[in-house]
C-alpha cells in the first residue's frame, strides 16, 4: 500500500513523492527568504554644471548589497539528507559599480522646489523622476515619483536637513513595483551628503524588504 502502479508498468514509492513536495516547500521558502530581505551600504560622487535652470549630473556609485544564502544551503541539504561537510556561507554579498548620468529642468518658488529629470545609466537604462519638495522649519520635505525602461515604477519620499552649510543628513522610503514580474519591494535609505567644491559625496546604508 505504499506503492502505486504507473501505467502496470512501474511501481512508484508513495512516501518517495511526499517527500519531494516537502523539499521543494522548504526550498521554495529558503529562496524567498534570500530575495525578500536585502541590506548593505551605497557610496557615490556626483559632479554637476548648471546652465539657466537646467543642471546635468554624471555621477559614480558603488553599492554593496548582502543577503541571506539559505537557498543553497536547504539544496546541500536536500541533496545529501545532511548539512555535514556544507561549507558555503551564511550570507552572501554583492558589489555593484555604477555611472550615470542625469539632466535635470528645476523650477523655484519661495516655497517649493519642482524638477522633472531624465537618467541614462551604462547599461542603456533610462529613469524619468518628477519632484517636488518643499521647506519647512528648517527640513527639507520631498516626494518623487519616476518610471525606468525596464518597467520599474517608484514612489518615495525624503526628508533632509543641514548639519552644517555643507553637509545634509537624508532618510527616506521608496516603495517600487515592476508592472513586467509583477514584483515590488520597500527600501529605507538614511545617509550623509557633502558638498565639496562643484561635487556632492554621498553615503549611506539601506534595508530593502521585497524583491
Amino acid at each position: 500500500i505504499v506503492h502505486r502502479e504507473l501505467e502496470g508498468l512501474e511501481k512508484d514509492y508513495i512516501f518517495g513523492q511526499l517527500k519531494r513536495e516537502i523539499a521543494a516547500t522548504f526550498q521554495s521558502a529558503a529562496n524567498w527568504f534570500d530575495r525578500a530581505f536585502t541590506w548593505g551600504t551605497k557610496n557615490g560622487v556626483e559632479s554637476e554644471t548648471k546652465t539657466g535652470n537646467v543642471t546635468t549630473t554624471t555621477s559614480a556609485s558603488t553599492t554593496t548589497s548582502t543577503h541571506t544564502n539559505f537557498g543553497q544551503g536547504m539544496g546541500y541539504i536536500i541533496r545529501n539528507n545532511t548539512n555535514e561537510g556544507y561549507t558555503g556561507p551564511i550570507l552572501k554579498t554583492e558589489t555593484k559599480s555604477e555611472v550615470t548620468v542625469t539632466t535635470k529642468v528645476e523650477v523655484k518658488t519661495p516655497v517649493a522646489t519642482g524638477s522633472v529629470s531624465t537618467t541614462v545609466n551604462q547599461d542603456g537604462t533610462t529613469t524619468v523622476t518628477s519632484n517636488a519638495k518643499i521647506k519647512r522649519n528648517g527640513f527639507d520635505v520631498g516626494v518623487n515619483v519616476s518610471r525606468d525602461s525596464k518597467g520599474n515604477d517608484k514612489a518615495g519620499a525624503s526628508i533632509s536637513t543641514n548639519l552644517t552649510p555643507n553637509t545634509t543628513v537624508k532618510a527616506g522610503a521608496t516603495g517600487t513595483v515592476n508592472t513586467n514580474t509583477g514584483t515590488g519591494n520597500v527600501q529605507l535609505t538614511i545617509g550623509i551628503e557633502q558638498k565639496v567644491e562643484n561635487k556632492k559625496i554621498t553615503s549611506s546604508a539601506f534595508i530593502k524588504i521585497g524583491q
